[in-house]
């Protein structure tokens, strides 16, 4: 499944990675919560059983 991505979210995954500290997400998820199509977005791009990303 080939979905397109917005530029802010590639950006936003582009930072999260497994050395991504806690507290950087907390950040991250603060900002995004208050923009619910870009959370639901990134929740629909991101394989988390794979831990690929589709960029």
């Amino acid at each position: 499944m080939n979905m397109k991505v917005s530029s802010r979210a590639v950006a936003i995954l582009k930072q999260i990675d497994s050395r991504t500290k806690l507290g950087d997400l907390r950040k991250m998820a603060k900002e995004i919560k208050k923009d619910h199509s870009l959370a639901m977005e990134l929740w629909a791009s991101v394989n988390f059983c794979h831990g690929s990303y589709p960029f």
